[in-house]
């Protein structure tokens, strides 16, 4: 990591002020191997603070905001923005400077909102994220496998430079690994996502000790990885993404695969889901029109359908402000598959659905056979 360029960060602000009644908004970030400065207020006040006097640095990805943590002279200063991309442009400087880089997740199973957490310390990740080079690279080439493909795609697509699926899938083509026996603590209070996860185990009527998909109950992957975002100017716009994860024990799918059954899953994820992509534009998400679609596949394996519609205030790939958004999630074996199409148009969308998910499915569980 040694020369990483340097790098000019806006759209921050600052929850303390380094001076007694200081700037705190607008912050401008400047990072480089050496030091953080910061540029606080209207006509900035600079202060430069090198990594090496900063303890606890902490930086972290949650629906519609990223945020950065870290202790100064036994203070707690923390910086936060909604801006998009803030997040993967700075991961490099905190790994360097021996911080924690982590996501909150979405779902502790194969139903997760942004990507799994991964305690990415410099050390730390270092240490424990693979035993091998050749096992990373061959679990990372056998999961990317199985996720969705250009090639899997019908017509002329390209990687999107600017997804609104980024909050459900995560970073594309990157391998994490967790530690599987445990849990993840509960999210903020009142956060756009812990809401979100309340309205979901309300719709499933199940309480958050018992919910496999987002509560107490559920385990982290072994492995996951997420393909890119793909997207089309086809009927109005389209965008399609998915994850794989992989679990050692497969009583962990089986579990999974047992909340997932109840008939209330398919339209409560897909609420949900949509209210995850819609918090990047707002702070007061509330989907509650999501139903269950019925989709026949040849490949033998569990899946579930679901749609839902979502209200988005601005796009790059989508014509409209209002598009549904298909959940499919697909189990079998050791491996959950999730995988998402955001569409302007119903009936483009809903053949699509019906192909690839016969085409997702067929990559976990490629014996024939009809499945429910």
């Amino acid at each position: 990591m040694t020369g990483t360029n340097a790098l000019r960060s806006e759209g921050w602000r600052v929850n303390e002020s380094f001076t007694p009644k200081g700037p705190t908004d607008p912050v401008t970030l400047l990072l480089n191997e050496h030091s953080l400065t910061q540029l606080a207020g209207v006509d900035p006040v600079a202060w430069q603070i090198p990594w090496s006097v900063m303890g606890d640095v902490r930086l972290l990805r949650s629906p519609g905001r990223t945020s950065l943590s870290a202790t100064i002279d036994g203070r707690t200063f923390e910086w936060r923005t909604s801006a998009r991309r803030r997040f993967d442009e700075l991961t490099p400087f905190v790994l360097l400077a021996g911080g924690r880089v982590e996501r909150t997740r979405g779902a502790l199973t194969g139903l997760t909102a942004a990507l799994v957490v991964a305690l990415l310390s410099s050390a730390g990740y270092l240490g424990t994220r693979w035993e091998s080079r050749h096992r990373q690279a061959s679990a990372e080439s056998a999961l990317q496998a199985l996720n969705l493909r250009l090639s899997d795609l019908p017509g002329s697509w390209s990687v999107s430079t600017d997804p609104l699926l980024a909050n459900l899938v995560g970073p594309a083509n990157q391998v994490f690994k967790t530690n599987y026996t445990t849990t993840t603590t509960a999210p903020a209070a009142n956060s756009v996502y812990e809401v979100a996860v309340r309205a979901f185990q309300h719709c499933m009527g199940i309480s958050n000790a018992a919910d496999r998909m987002y509560g107490a109950a559920g385990q982290l992957p072994l492995y996951q990885v997420a393909s890119s975002v793909f997207s089309s100017s086809r009927a109005g716009g389209l965008e399609v993404a998915s994850y794989v994860q992989y679990y050692p024990q497969l009583s962990m799918v089986q579990r999974d695969t047992a909340e997932m059954r109840s008939p209330r899953f398919s339209s409560c994820f897909a609420n949900v889901s949509a209210d995850l992509v819609e918090a990047s534009s707002s702070s007061n998400p509330r989907v509650s029109d999501g139903k269950a679609l019925s989709v026949l596949t040849f490949a033998k394996g569990f899946h579930r359908v679901g749609v839902a519609t979502v209200a988005l205030t601005s796009s790059t790939s989508l014509a409209s402000v209002s598009a549904h958004l298909f959940v499919v999630v697909a189990t079998q074996g050791h491996y959950e598959t999730t995988f998402f199409i955001l569409s302007s148009s119903w009936p483009t969308a809903r053949s699509l659905v019906t192909s690839l998910t016969n085409v997702m499915v067929s990559h976990i569980a490629p014996s024939s056979g009809v499945a429910a």
